[in-house]
């Protein structure tokens, strides 16, 4: 009989604060601070110090590091997911921020996201990626839009412009690019970096852009607001060079963002200094340009006169207005030094305390979150969160010293099992080794993991053990046999100790990411040959985009205008809907042979003896392949439908004429329609039987859309309506609410101080009555 063992799985994870690797970001109301840990995120409540929520993904994807966030502007929006995050594989994943629920994963960066950022309304999201990729993704729709390609190195930053038409983007390439997203072309590429740009943010008046690299300055842009604006500009261009401000540090910049009214901009470096700069408004930096001038007059005279008495003359500066330059309206407010390195800041958009500029908070690498307040004068600490994780990484203090000799490099732990058979030894040759007490001998040499073993451990009364090592996994093994019989993945960086409860029913391992993990034993039983199937399955997935490149991916390098390209990528679940697709279209095509068999023997005046197929449950051969077609998810179908076979495709596209008299299908039969004929347009026009649905579905598409629009228009115009009948209303919800509070409180004001005029003339009544009754 198959030995069974019982499965561990991952439990609690705990520890992280912060990771270093991401950023951090606050919500529209300022009340909670979005920080990831490692493969989940918390919203923090600074003033409490406590987690107000948690949002963690599936146990199957433990293991993908969050590597940026973003909060939608518009999170009162109830039709888009508030929060966004990148992972190290490159998925991003949507959330509602209200229930922590992740709605919908979207797969089409190769490597992982670097940058993430929602537009003005909401309802899209950019996203950057080590793969040098911009992919802008339909929220509502759950989708991917388009790929903008053109960068030749990672992407790092992102902001829209003009209220979401256009998209500025930069990259460790040193350029910034503006993409027209209506056209989805490059307008402008921007140069003038000498090292990789790191960062960038807009104004939300739209007027400057900051952007920021290892150049010993920051480079700030002016913002075009329209296509008349100045002669000076050239025509197409939405960037035009402001001028340069002077850093304060060497280290090269890591994150710019401005506050939520723009009169603030912080420069955050890969150190331990952040530098805050104030924007003056436009009559301060006249001011200021004034000033300047009239001192650079008063050296210029100060230089005609010395030069007149050594008998030279030189002319004065002649009067003209003063032109204002980047450095009179970016002045270094404060520089916020820290004890450890600075991970990332984030702007609270909610009101400062009186008598303050702003409320920043930051991440730093030891784990920790830091709010200060920001004024004129100094920079000051309010709130930090420490306590709920390590400074460090989670180590033994156990050494040991072996007289057993075999290992090729140091041994760094060792474990005896309970019953005194076995010592096991791990080293930082990757190997394990089995010794047996009695006689002191090898019984079996094992190579366990792919870097340094760092600890291992028996379970108690048993000859199972754990190991862990640098490679950041935690292994399962049967001593007696020899056999690996889990993996579990997790731990996002060197794992350094792990321990094991007296009765072998959890364990708890220690990490440099540190964070602690508890994996629990189940009672589901697992078997050795199916783990090895199941291990060999994931390396096939591992290399099923890296096996052949995919026809329909970049094969030369982008042009240097940029280009657009399909925003997916192909995976596990785009196969797999391949897969259903085409066994629908089969049965369905099955069924339709059947019961044009069955008209034929009717019309005979024979009988037929064919039943129906049981897999359609009922439905028609067009209910049943469009039943099928709905289930895929919207993020996979593009990719789906590009691995259709010209034939598959041939006989979806017969189906979508009978579609598209369905209302509620119009948007789906567009665009799986679109697809095809993108795919497959060389064998569509050369192939005779596409000819008729082609031109059958020109005629009627076009109507089907048009009726579509027209309903959207009416029902956004009568929405509209209702709102202002709803405005109108004297009894509207909360309307001015904040003014009626102010009369409340000053009527309230009024009737306390004629309270107290009234009792002080009534005692000073009282007085001349008490002294006239003495006397």
């Amino acid at each position: 009989m198959v030995k069974a063992y019982l499965r561990y799985e991952p439990g609690l994870s705990f520890g992280v604060v912060a990771s270093p690797e991401s950023n951090v970001v606050y919500d529209p109301s300022g009340r909670r601070l979005l920080a990831a840990a490692l493969d989940r995120f918390a919203a923090w409540d600074l003033k409490r110090g406590l987690p107000s929520a948690t949002f963690t993904l599936s146990s199957s994807s433990a293991s993908l590091a969050i590597s940026c966030i973003a909060y939608s502007p518009s999170a009162a929006s109830a039709s888009a997911s508030s929060i966004a995050s990148g992972h190290a594989d490159g998925s991003i994943r949507l959330w509602d921020a209200e229930t922590g629920a992740c709605e919908a994963t979207l797969h089409g960066h190769r490597s992982a996201a670097s940058a993430l950022r929602f537009s003005p309304s909401g309802a899209v999201l950019a996203s950057g990626s080590k793969d040098c990729d911009v992919i802008l993704w339909d929220v509502v729709a759950q989708a991917g839009l388009f790929r903008l390609r053109g960068h030749r190195d990672q992407v790092t930053d992102l902001v829209f412009l003009d209220s979401g038409k256009k998209l500025v983007t930069c990259s460790k390439d040193k350029f910034m690019r503006v993409w027209d997203l209506d056209t989805q072309h490059c307008l402008q590429i921007v140069g003038g970096h000498h090292s990789e740009i790191w960062s960038m943010d807009v104004d939300p008046s739209e007027k400057f852009l900051v952007s920021g690299s290892a150049d010993p300055e920051l480079r700030v842009f002016r913002i075009r607001q329209s296509a008349e604006e100045g002669e000076d500009w050239n025509k197409w261009d939405a960037l035009k060079l402001f001028g340069e401000i002077p850093r304060q540090t060497k280290e090269r910049v890591q994150t710019i963002r401005f506050n939520k009214d723009g009169s603030l901009v912080v420069c955050q470096v890969a150190g331990k200094t952040a530098d805050i700069y104030r924007i003056l408004d436009e009559a301060e930096a006249t001011r200021k340009a004034k000033r300047r001038l009239h001192r650079k007059k008063e050296k210029a005279s100060a230089k005609a006169v010395a030069a007149e008495e050594n008998g030279t003359v030189i002319d004065p500066l002649k009067a003209q207005d003063p032109t204002v330059v980047v450095t009179d309206v970016f002045k270094l407010l404060q520089v916020l030094r820290t004890s450890k390195k600075i991970c990332s800041v984030a702007f609270s958009p909610s009101n400062p305390p009186k008598g303050c500029l702003a409320t920043l908070s930051l991440s730093l690498n030891n784990n920790v979150l830091e709010t200060y307040s920001v004024d004129n004068e100094m920079v000051s600490k309010m709130y930090s969160v420490e306590i709920h994780g390590h400074r460090s990484d989670i180590r033994n203090t156990l050494k040991f010293w072996l007289s057993l000799y075999g290992h090729k490099l140091p041994v760094l732990c060792m474990d005896i099992s309970s019953d005194g058979e076995f010592i096991v030894t791990g080293s930082a040759d990757k190997n394990l080794k089995i010794w047996g007490m009695d006689f002191g001998d090898c019984h079996k040499s094992i190579f366990a993991h792919t870097d340094s073993v760092m600890d291992v451990k028996f379970v108690p009364r048993t000859h199972y053990m754990f190991s862990v090592g640098k490679d950041r996994t935690v292994k399962y093994w049967d001593a007696d046999k020899f056999e690996l019989l889990l993996t579990l993945e997790g731990h996002h960086a060197e794992v350094w100790c792990l321990s094991v409860a007296s009765r072998g029913d959890f364990i708890v391992t220690g990490s440099h990411d540190r964070s602690i993990r508890r994996w629990d034993r189940t009672e589901e039983h697992l078997f050795i040959e199916e783990e090895r199937e199941k291990r060999l399955e994931e390396t096939f997935e591992a290399d099923l985009d890296n096996a052949v490149e995919d026809r329909y991916g970049q094969k030369d390098d982008a042009p240097e205008e940029g280009s657009v390209g399909v925003p997916g990528k192909k995976t596990k679940e785009t196969v797999t809907a391949t897969d259903a697709i085409i066994d629908a279209l089969d049965t369905a095509e099955e069924e339709e042979k059947r019961l044009n068999e069955q008209k034929e023997l009717r019309n005979s005046g024979e009988e037929s003896k064919s039943a129906p197929n049981i897999i359609m449950q009922g439905q028609s051969p067009s209910e049943y392949v469009l039943k099928a077609l709905s289930n895929v998810r919207p993020n996979d179908l593009e990719q789906a439908l590009l691995s259709l076979p010209f034939s598959d495709a041939l006989k979806l596209m017969a189906y979508l004429k009978e579609w598209s008299l369905i209302p509620l299908k119009v948007q789906l039969i567009c665009r799986v329609c679109l697809v095809l004929l993108q795919t497959h347009h060389n064998q569509l026009t050369t192939t005779p039987a596409a000819r008729p649905i082609l031109t059958e579905l020109k005629d009627i598409l076009y109507g089907r859309v048009k009726d579509c629009k027209d309903t959207i228009g009416f029902n956004l115009a009568a929405m509209d309506h209702m709102k202002e009948l709803l405005a109108m209303r004297s009894d509207a919800p909360f309307r001015d609410a904040k003014a009626k509070l102010m009369e409340i409180r000053q009527e309230q004001s009024k009737r306390s101080r004629s309270d107290r005029s009234v009792g002080g003339d009534k005692r000073k009544k009282k007085k001349p009555k008490a002294s006239s009754t003495q006397s």
